[in-house]
């Protein structure tokens, strides 16, 4: 599932971009004309993109000059993005707090230092500690494969962005060695 939003059918109520190391951040609500998030029942984590136009100098630098948010912010990827957005009919769609985005990548950029098109490729924190981290234990037995799973995702992944209830009790105890991979892979395999 695409969802777009753009400011003419929507209201971007917040959109926020921090860095990690000196807390500075950014309001980008008025230089993104579009905001997509994609959701699929066949990818473990979600994603969006969003198309940034700046047409001056946005952020003061560590130096005092204004830049523009890539070299000012500077935006180098792990960035947090807050984000809020409501449709015309009242559908909301937000990320903040725990369940923030994150910039993965900036790409397709043009332009010179004061007029500049991007692309923001976001991805959810669970994304980048499935990249930063791997199943290395043994998973023993009586565990069922749905203990497994939520050991995976609260002790490897360290997230709370999952309910007990959505996670499908299972019957049979499985015992496997994590091997060094990824944990979204060894969620999907088991």
């Amino acid at each position: 599932m695409t969802t777009q939003v753009q400011p003419e059918n929507s209201n971007i109520k917040e959109f926020q971009i921090i860095n990690n190391q000196n807390n500075n951040s950014i309001d980008m609500r008025e230089g993104t004309p579009v905001f997509q998030y994609y959701e699929n029942i066949l990818s473990n984590h979600i994603t969006a993109s969003a198309q940034i136009v700046e047409t001056g100098k946005s952020i003061e630098g560590d130096d005092g000059k204004l830049r523009n948010a890539i070299d000012g912010l500077p935006i180098r990827g792990g960035e947090i993005v807050r984000f809020e957005a409501e449709d015309k009919a009242g559908n909301k769609i937000t990320f903040k707090g725990d369940k923030a985005l994150y910039v993965n990548k900036i790409s397709n950029v043009f332009g010179n230092k004061s007029n500049i098109t991007y692309n923001l490729n976001l991805c959810t924190k669970e994304f980048l500690a499935n990249a930063q981290t791997r199943c290395v234990k043994r998973y023993k037995r009586p565990a069922k494969i749905s203990d497994h799973v939520k050991d995976i995702l609260k002790n490897i992944l360290k997230t709370t962005n999952f309910r007990d209830e959505d996670i499908e009790e299972t019957q049979q105890s499985y015992e496997f060695i994590g091997n060094s991979r990824k944990p979204f892979h060894v969620i999907t395999w088991l």
